[in-house]
């Protein structure tokens, strides 16, 4: 997949943008296994409860920042909607860019699953 960045000279984009996609590639890894696990304690009869709450904020934070550093990389072309004729990929990053901003907030604010990871996964004493 090798295609001219911004600068036009087909390198592949320049270092920080090679690190950042790294990073995200590997912390997809992460949230992969975590889905995992908690597949596997259903099978097993368990019932995860802060597992579930910890994947949920990490893939928040995931799609947001893949979402940014996607948007980044496109530079301009991200900001073309679905009509036009420039639109990389039917302007597909650009509506996960706008959406993601209130993904916190759709399965339970990320404050709430927070609480639920700090009392339930850590034993720590629920906020006043």
């Amino acid at each position: 997949m090798k295609e001219a960045g911004r600068s036009g000279t087909g390198d592949g984009g320049d270092q920080l943008i090679k690190d950042e996609l790294a990073e995200l590639v590997v912390e997809n890894e992460v949230l992969r296994m975590m889905c995992y696990r908690i597949a596997w304690m259903y099978t097993k009869g368990q019932h995860p409860s802060y597992e579930s709450s910890m994947s949920l904020l990490f893939s928040s934070d995931l799609l947001r920042r893949t979402a940014k550093t996607g948007m980044r990389v496109l530079g301009h072309y991200g900001e073309l909607g679905q009509d036009s004729r420039l639109a990389v990929a039917r302007a597909r990053m650009e509506r996960t860019y706008l959406s993601c901003l209130s993904i916190g907030v759709g399965g339970g604010t990320n404050e709430i699953q927070k609480n639920i990871v700090a009392m339930r996964g850590l034993g720590l004493p629920r906020q006043q």
